[in-house]
């Protein structure tokens, strides 16, 4: 009896529909509008003002793009309900920060079913630049009384700010980290496949062995 084992690991950059590490966000690509709110997205602000945008979009067809009014902290937020407590979430977005008076990052609030706070985590600062820049929230374990995530866009006055600022925003995600279960799918002929997913924000590593046995 011989038997042949190939094993080899393929990278698979993740989409919205992908199996593993699907996207939890719903309208991440700020495509899907009304007027100018951006389906799903909250304004627990009112010190900016939002915009669909066309002109200046890391990938689709659109963009947010924010006027920041005020000095003080402003958010735009998705609420992300059921979470699984012990597992490890990551946050990503990105960022056109052409303006030196405004910055902004990805904040992420775990909140309790009685809508009580537990603790947050966040991203770096966005910088001014001329170019679009992808900014990570986590990894971070989700608290065991954790029952709801809130997704925030957060965006703050830098000094020389007078009366507004102009920041754009696209391709956001929040992905459960958690590494899928293996699986094994029985062919014909002998051949079996045996699957172990491990999953990262950007990408899916599969180790597959692939099983052929004959009879000599």
């Amino acid at each position: 009896m011989k038997q042949f084992l190939i094993s080899f690991v393929v990278v698979f950059f993740l989409s919205a529909t992908f199996v593993w590490g699907q996207n939890l966000l719903q309208n991440p690509g700020f495509e899907n509008w009304t007027g100018d709110s951006a389906h799903y997205w909250h304004k627990e602000t009112t010190g900016y003002d939002l915009f669909r945008e066309s002109g200046t979009v890391h990938s689709g067809s659109y963009s947010a793009k924010f006027i920041l009014r005020s000095t003080a902290t402003q958010r735009l937020t998705q609420y992300v309900t059921p979470v699984n407590p012990g597992n490890g979430y990551e946050g990503t977005l990105y960022f056109f920060d052409n303006d030196p008076f405004v910055r902004a990052r990805l904040y992420i609030r775990w909140f309790d079913g009685s809508g009580g706070w537990i603790s947050s985590f966040g991203s770096s600062y966005s910088v001014d630049s001329a170019g679009w820049q992808e900014l990570t929230a986590g990894p971070n374990t989700a608290p065991a009384a954790a029952e709801t995530a809130h997704v925030e866009i957060r965006f703050y006055d830098v000094s020389g700010f007078t009366d507004s600022a102009i920041i754009y925003v696209d391709d956001a995600s929040f992905v459960d980290l958690t590494s899928g279960v293996s699986e094994t799918l029985v062919c014909k002929d002998g051949f079996s496949f045996n699957i172990f997913p491990t999953i990262s924000a950007k990408s899916v590593h599969i180790n597959l062995s692939i099983n052929k046995q004959t009879n000599t």
